[in-house]
């Protein structure tokens, strides 16, 4: 299946991101706490997955539950 541009420009700009946010932000915090670089990323992105579905649970509940006027 063929990737239109704009998708594959958003591929390339997601791996750009996280490229930066692990040079940047994991690698340094690793080495500083003295942890496999790749297990912290990959806790990293799992956490904040569960975060965002958490979010749009949340989001469901309050809807459920407020009052219409």
């Amino acid at each position: 299946m063929k990737q239109s541009p704009n998708q594959a420009g958003m591929e390339a700009t997601v791996q750009a991101v996280l490229k930066e946010f692990y040079t940047n932000t994991i690698v340094p915090v690793a080495e500083a706490e003295q942890l496999d670089p790749v297990e912290l990323f990959n806790a990293s992105i799992k956490s904040a997955l569960y975060l965002k579905e958490q979010d749009a649970i949340d989001e469901h509940r309050s809807s459920f539950f407020t009052l219409k006027s």
